[in-house]
């Protein structure tokens, strides 16, 4: 957490992190092989195969020429765009984002960016506190979607429910028809 201004978010700030933890924990005695093995395991992890979340295809099959369709995303740019790449369903976005913090502003410049208004853009995501939160802040829907992996920075902050602009989905798959019931309520996502 104390490095995330300064590093950022990815597999490269972690392992910059560890490396620093490392050096801390021995009082700058670890032995460069030391630090070459918490390289490698942040090259490991760099190199770590993207993995689709169950029902993701055949969700954003769903929604192809319903919705506008944006990958918003955070960290590093390049290994952000290259598990993009390597997924296979870059094409199917008009936009692919990769943002360096997920936080009002940031969602605000990417809907000024895509001509949309805050009451029409719905977000999908597995973080409360940067899928959600920061999206109905300006307005906008949150749809979350838990993952079994979260990181706890990453869950909802005290004192934030759900209420009328966002819910908690069971799976992926339910995203379709609560964009239709949405719809249907007179919101209109976009």
């Amino acid at each position: 957490r104390a490095n995330l201004e300064h590093f950022g978010y990815g597999v490269k700030g972690f392992t910059l992190s560890m490396i620093e933890t490392a050096i801390q924990m021995t009082d700058g005695a670890i032995p460069s092989n030391a630090l070459a093995e918490i390289i490698g395991w942040g090259r490991e992890m760099m190199a770590h195969p993207v993995t689709l979340v169950d029902g993701v295809t055949e969700v954003l099959d769903a929604l192809d020429g319903r919705y506008r369709l944006a990958l918003i995303t955070k960290g590093d740019l390049f290994h952000q765009e290259s598990k993009v790449a390597e997924s296979g369903l870059g094409d199917r976005f008009e936009s692919v984002e990769v943002l360096s913090e997920k936080d009002e502003r940031s969602y605000q410049r990417v809907l000024d960016r895509l001509g949309v208004e805050a009451d029409e853009f719905v977000m999908v995501g597995n973080s409360v506190r940067s899928d959600i939160e920061p999206v109905v802040a300006i307005g906008g829907h949150g749809l979350h979607v838990p993952h079994d992996i979260t990181w706890a920075l990453e869950t909802a902050t005290e004192g934030f429910e759900p209420d009328a602009r966002w819910a908690t989905l069971a799976s992926i798959r339910e995203v379709p028809s609560h964009l239709e019931s949405l719809t249907r309520a007179g919101r209109s996502p976009g």
